[in-house]
């Protein structure tokens, strides 16, 4: 049997294992908010509440043979309660010049109905999932609620098409002025990465090759050069001082083109693991550069390239899926939502281990940067979470949806469409960073400030790795198939290429009251 189709079956039964998470996941995604944005997020949901509140008592107000001094009968919580009064300071005398509305039952109830909903005495006040749910499921059922009344009465009603977060402006950017890289790899990309020292970008691919090209901040390109490997590329790296990409593959092999030497022919390690090596990344490890592997056979290996022999082997709980590396800081994630964190003055043990705060497979691990004080984690089912490595700055951890699609319109208007997060990129000088995703779309944020900056809309296509490079002034991002819906969907229909956008400053900017970590 053909060990490539072997490899392909594998991939595709991982992926088709967080596909259908996701899926499952869908129908209710839309109504668990969770402790996402805390109380900015439920000032922002009052806020709106408040809004369709005042609008339904002056509609009460309004109503033909209703007491001026007096509130629609049965309104409040819905238990004949008074409804809570305007703020003191008011003054409500327009009311009286505004047209009464008609004396109908149903346009009293659907009234009554609307305060019930939006009485500021009947919100829940605390955080808790439940209470977010209850405020979201309360804001849908009362723009529909003030809608029909508005249409009953002949008048508008100015309520948001889209559910209310705090920390997302109406910022959507323009992707159609970002520049495509000039002769794109042949298949679905695995990784980019920048070099840390100059305009070079590496680039790895299922079609079993890594590329590296010369980029300019203008967005002109051209390949460099490029190594081959027996089956697909699954990631690259850059050393520290810029001279050395390695790449790893489904072969096993782990192989090291050194650019200043001048050398075509990579340096090449096979059967480094006894799986395919999923995730490297550079580190210096005693004042020595390492590179540092991580495989489907369950092991981190540290590797000083003089030698074909790891110098030392980390057993992980499971297959490892994504790595990340950042001066002191290593982050692992793996199957079954494990998330190793090792210290590299340490390299050989492990210094802790948390379950993923997401309920779903992670997908992608990225250390905060410039200081990595801790790391982000995003997953198969739409959601990003921000986790701080220390105990005593954990009640600064949080988690947000993101990547997700919800209609306005039609039978499935509140249900969300859940696509994995499949990148995540912080801004080398800022510490912002971008998420893109299985959807298409790619997204700058502040975590401090809990925080979009920018959105951008669908590129044609799922986006599989991202990369600033070393200025922040050039964000890369793949768009290819992400296999998220098995080998079968992966047609010549789908898009395969490599896009350059040029970063405005103030897409990256942290917000001025967003606190530094």
């Amino acid at each position: 049997m053909d060990p490539f189709d072997e490899l392909l079956q594998l991939e595709d039964d991982f992926y088709k294992e967080g596909y259908e998470a996701g899926v499952a996941d869908s129908a209710y995604a839309g109504l668990v908010e969770g402790k996402v944005f805390g109380i900015e997020k439920g000032y922002e949901k009052a806020l709106e509440l408040g809004r369709l509140y005042g609008r339904a008592l002056v509609w009460s107000k309004r109503l033909a043979n209703t007491d001026d001094n007096e509130s629609a009968a049965g309104s409040g919580s819905g238990s004949g309660s008074e409804p809570t009064p305007a703020p003191t300071g008011q003054d409500l005398s327009m009311i009286q010049t505004m047209p009464k509305l008609p004396d109908s039952a149903r346009l009293r109830k659907n009234i009554n109905s609307l305060l019930a909903l939006t009485d500021p005495a009947s919100l829940p006040r605390d955080n808790s999932d439940d209470s977010v749910s209850d405020l979201d499921g309360r804001i849908i059922k009362a723009r529909a609620k003030a809608k029909m009344i508005a249409t009953m009465i002949g008048e508008s009603v100015a309520t948001s098409n889209q559910p209310s977060v705090i920390g997302i402006e109406d910022s959507t950017g323009d992707p159609s002025k970002d520049i495509q890289l000039g002769s794109p790899p042949e298949d679905s990309i695995s990784d980019l990465q920048f070099s840390p020292t100059a305009d070079f970008l590496a680039v790895s691919s299922w079609d079993k090759k890594v590329r590296i090209y010369q980029v300019s901040e203008q967005g002109q390109n051209e390949g460099k050069a490029a190594f081959d490997f027996d089956l697909p590329a699954l990631n690259c790296a850059w050393s520290e001082d810029g001279q050395k990409v390695a790449g790893v593959g489904a072969d096993k092999s782990i192989r090291l083109l050194d650019l200043g030497s001048g050398s075509t022919t990579p340096q090449t390690l096979a059967a480094a693991h006894e799986q395919p090596i999923r995730t490297c990344a550079f580190a210096t490890i005693q004042n020595s550069p390492v590179l540092v592997t991580g495989s489907w056979d369950k092991t981190v290996k540290y590797w000083d390239l003089r030698s074909d022999k790891p110098a030392a082997t980390l057993q992980c709980q499971e297959r490892v899926y994504t790595m990340d590396i950042r001066n002191k800081l290593l982050v692992i994630g793996t199957a079954d939502r494990y998330i190793n964190i090792v210290n590299l003055d340490q390299p050989d043990k492990i210094y802790k281990t948390i379950q993923s705060p997401l309920k779903y497979q992670t997908r992608v691990v990225s250390c905060f940067a410039p200081e990595p004080t801790g790391f982000s984690v995003g997953s198969v089912e739409g959601r990003c979470a921000i986790q701080y490595v220390e105990e005593k700055d954990s009640t600064n951890n949080f988690s947000f949806k993101c990547h997700r699609e919800t209609p306005s319109t039609g039978p499935n208007k509140d249900t969300s469409s859940v696509y994995s997060v499949n990148a995540i990129s912080y801004h080398p000088q800022h510490g912002t960073f971008s998420t893109a995703g299985g959807d298409g779309t790619f997204h700058f944020w502040d975590g401090n400030a809990k925080h979009r900056l920018k959105g951008y809309p669908k590129v044609g296509g799922p986006i599989t790795a991202t990369a600033f490079n070393r200025q922040g002034t050039v964000f890369a991002y793949a768009v290819c198939y992400d296999w998220s819906q098995g080998f079968q969907k992966n047609t010549q229909q789908q898009p395969l290429r490599i896009m350059l956008h040029a970063v405005d400053p103030e897409e990256v900017k942290p917000r001025p009251k967003g606190a530094k970590r």
